[in-house]
């Protein structure tokens, strides 16, 4: 496939705050990004309070092989960040009488496969369309981001879903489908491309000059950094080649992103009626109110409300997190892929904000803790794997830094992740998170290694509707391997009993019939459920 890497930056332009933290503030500052030197990539920040920016600076280097450094002015893709300006051109069409957010996608987009149940505009806003990622798809069909794709592939990949993953309205599950369906509509009922009516209605009117949809990855950015993932104690270039909109491809920096916050304070565009209509978080079919509003997760960190996205997409990571009550806004963008900006964006926050809110509640209860408990539990629904240790006498997920809240009953709260985990007969777990849905996991035993006959069961070839090509699993020197028309041959690394995991690839399971033959495999995350292909 053509691979375009477009890599532009200029020189950093200087520095302006329109206010200024004291010193001793902004080293604190300074020392949540203190590894990003002129030998790494980085990121670029900019605080605001009370409606002004007061510090904002380049950590790192915008492009390794210039020696530019990053500033606030540097360019970069901000993922899924890019949401909420889709839902921002959605909802203007709504205060425009164009549409509603309950009329049927199908009414702007025929073509979208029928599967039964109505998916609505508003569905689709708050990912709770049940339509399976067309992401995810994509890369199940084979597709890497440094493969030229445009919208003709992702529909392609849409039109072949066969069944969503639930009746819509009745769950939540993140999807970039329904974000880059709702940048289709938006072409269509305003007779403009998405990256034109954002430009006319958003960016020009917040005098955003350096924010753009990219809608054609051979395009020159000016100030574009270029974006990294850490390889071998250095760095590789990673920058993406998908054309596709709506779900993401909003190119800015963080002095842009302050004056798109400022329209909170101030709607210059949509009025005070879009920000009604952004910060209405979506319902379930059963009532029960969900932390997604229109591209925006609501909820709160020390006892203060936050308004918050974050987005990563090939190198880059970004994320815009508001405080409203506390009049506190951090805008993070990242050219490594390993920056982790709602950790950083915490850290920055933690300078800013006293500690409080409510602690979760804590029980007097006392006792030994079940080492029993300890193990790796999976999803069935999403895929989701958790693993749970011993530390001392305390339960803990691997990899947290606290140790679970013991509350007795076998329940725990877990601080860090916001949620409680109640362990079920040994064997099961249902976590809990705060504002979201329960989810049932299971314990299963993690496997190493196979012998040569083990993984034997699971060669041959692979096919299902849901998927273009078809896969071909065998043995090759001592491990199991997935040939595809596209990538080659992908090493799969046992992970538990009959499942798999790789580099390239989403994790797989292998499924048996009654009798223990394997029969399918299947791919299950977050975006989709159970996409089986069949033994050939």
């Amino acid at each position: 496939m053509r691979r375009y890497l477009v890599i532009a930056a200029l020189l950093a332009a200087p520095l302006t705050l329109h206010a200024q933290l004291d010193a001793a503030t902004a080293r604190k500052v300074d020392a949540v990004f203190a590894k990003y030197d002129d030998h790494s990539p980085g990121c670029a920040v900019a605080i605001k309070q009370n409606g002004a920016i007061v510090y904002e600076k380049g950590y790192g280097m915008a492009n390794l092989d210039l020696g530019v450094p990053i500033s606030p002015t540097s360019v970069m893709d901000i993922g899924s960040v890019s949401k909420q300006f889709t839902a921002t051109a959605i909802l203007l069409l709504a205060i425009d009488g164009k549409l509603s957010l309950d009329d049927d996608a199908r009414k702007y987009l025929p073509e979208l496969p029928n599967l039964g149940p109505r998916v609505t505009l508003r569905h689709l806003l708050t990912h709770t369309s049940g339509w399976r990622d067309y992401n995810d798809l994509m890369v199940v069909d084979g597709w890497d981001t440094r493969d030229h794709t445009d919208d003709r592939d992702a529909w392609e990949s849409i039109k072949r879903v066969r069944a969503l993953n639930f009746t819509p309205g009745s769950d939540f599950r993140y999807s970039n489908t329904g974000y880059f369906l709702l940048g289709q509509v938006v072409s269509r009922v305003s007779g403009k491309p998405l990256q034109d009516f954002a430009r006319e209605r958003i960016f020009q009117p917040l005098g955003m000059e350096h924010t753009r949809y990219l809608n054609d990855t051979r395009s020159i950015v000016p100030n574009r950094a270029t974006a990294y993932e850490p390889d071998h104690g250095g760095f590789v270039i990673d920058m993406s080649d998908w054309d596709q909109l709506g779900d993401g491809a909003v190119q800015t920096s963080v002095e842009d992103l302050a004056k798109w916050e400022s329209n909170f304070d101030t709607p210059v565009v949509g009025g005070a009626k879009l920000l009604e209509m952004l910060l209405a978080r979506g319902r379930l079919n059963d009532g029960t109110q969900i932390q997604y509003s229109a591209g925006l997760f609501q909820d709160s960190y020390r006892g203060a409300d936050r308004v918050q996205h974050g987005g990563a997409w090939a190198g880059y990571r970004a994320s815009i997190t508001r405080y409203p009550s506390k009049h506190l806004a951090i805008l993070m963008t990242c050219n490594r892929g390993d920056a982790g900006t709602g950790g950083k964006s915490q850290s920055v926050a933690d300078i800013f904000l006293p500690p409080g809110g409510a602690a979760m509640p804590v029980s007097a209860a006392t006792g030994v803790v079940d080492k029993d408990l300890a193990g790796l539990y999976v999803s069935n629904a999403v895929g989701t794997r958790v693993a749970f240790e011993l530390r001392g006498a305390s339960l803990a997920r691997t990899g947290a830094k606290s140790a679970l809240i013991f509350l007795g009953g076998g329940r725990f709260a877990d601080t860090s992740a916001r949620a409680e985990w109640k362990f079920i007969g040994g064997s099961r777990v249902v976590a809990s998170p705060t504002g979201g849905a329960p989810d049932t996991l299971t314990m299963v035993a993690k496997v190493s290694s196979l012998t040569a006959a083990q993984l034997a069961e699971y060669a041959g070839t692979y096919a299902g509707p849901e998927v273009s090509i078809e896969y071909q699993i065998l043995v090759k020197d001592g491990a199991l391997v997935a040939r595809l028309p596209r990538g080659g041959d992908i090493a799969l690394k046992p992970a538990f009993t009959d499942a798999f995991d790789s580099d390239a690839l989403l994790p797989i399971r292998f499924i048996r019939d009654a009798g223990g033959r394997v029969v399918a495999m299947s791919f299950t995350n977050r975006g989709m459920r159970d996409v089986r292909l069949e033994r050939k």
